[in-house]
């Protein structure tokens, strides 16, 4: 999270999501936009990092 801080790169995230006081851009399934020259279909699935630790 420090890192995208200190990148001044632009974040999408789905909207609502809690980053801690990272500015983003809100997007749901079904967006499009670009992102680094790159046309973006947002799908509603994704990656969450870091991934959730197990618990026993």
């Amino acid at each position: 999270m420090l890192r995208l801080l200190g990148a001044r790169v632009p974040v999408f995230a789905p909207e609502g999501a809690e980053l801690d006081g990272l500015a983003y851009t809100p997007v749901s399934a079904g967006d499009e936009f670009s992102a680094a020259g790159f046309r973006v279909r947002a799908t509603g699935h994704g990656y969450r990092w870091p991934a959730p630790r197990e618990t026993a």
